[in-house]
């Protein structure tokens, strides 16, 4: 009971922390006036992308709630350890890409597409450097990297570990086409549908493979929501931007 009370205050001091920081550093580049006006044209934009950021939420939320449901606690740490491991690493690359965010609205509300392009290609090359020694780095050593980040008795956690390695670059090319490029071009309603289709997706694969696979199901899930939302989103950025898959580049 004190180390969740204790992490849950590191939790909250991080975010505080962050968002103190964030604000200190950028009055040396805006003015903040705060007001009691609305601007109704952003209005519907927040609700999509809260919309957006909960269906997300939703099927990553779902897959813990519904293992439990299905099976028992036991695999359900194994699943939580696992996946807590893949979002600690993913985090790092999340944060090196986020910095190229304002560059690419930029470009694109000046309508150079051809800046914008170069840019989203550049984050897509880092990915790729990224990502790819990642997995083959992960899946070989999961076992050790579980021991290292949990200790003994949590072994199980190394099958779901290794399924879920493709999200290294699933999710951050999700991000880079979702977050980099559709965001910024105002496609709110496309971002809206694609959030809706992994969460359905998510919800569907959920009770065929959870039921009959536990621990290892949820993992797969989670691979199928991921490529649900990349190849409904890589659509619209082809069909927006000209920007093709990857291997193309």
């Amino acid at each position: 009971e004190t180390d969740v009370k204790l992490y849950y205050f590191l939790v909250a001091l991080t975010w505080a922390g962050n968002g103190i920081i964030n604000f200190i550093y950028a009055k040396k580049y805006v003015s903040f006036n705060f007001t009691l006006k609305i601007n109704k044209a952003i209005i519907g934009s927040f609700f999509i992308l809260g919309v957006y950021w909960f269906m997300n939420s939703m099927y990553t939320t779902l897959n813990v709630a519904f293992l439990g449901f299905a099976t028992n606690d036991i695999e359900v740490g194994y699943y939580t350890t696992a996946n807590k491991l893949l979002t600690v690493i993913m985090t790092m690359f999340t944060a090196l890409t986020s910095v190229m965010v304002p560059r690419v609205s930029v470009a694109l509300k000046s309508n150079d597409n051809s800046e914008a392009k170069a840019l989203i290609r550049k984050a897509i090359n880092a990915l790729m450097l990224f990502a790819i020694p990642l997995i083959f780095f992960v899946f070989p050593f999961s076992q050790e990297l579980i021991y290292l980040m949990s200790g003994k008795g949590y072994e199980g956690a190394t099958t779901p570990l290794q399924i879920m390695t493709p999200l290294f670059f699933l999710v951050g090319y999700d991000q880079i086409i979702v977050l980099q490029t559709l965001l910024p071009m105002g496609k709110d309603k496309d971002i809206l549908r694609n959030s809706i289709l992994a969460a359905s997706v998510g919800i569907i694969s959920n009770i065929f493979l959870t039921l009959n696979f536990g621990k290892n199901g949820s993992a797969i899930v989670l691979i199928l929501a991921e490529l649900s939302v990349l190849l409904s989103s890589q659509f619209c950025v082809t069909k927006y931007l000209g920007l093709k898959i990857p291997f193309k580049l």
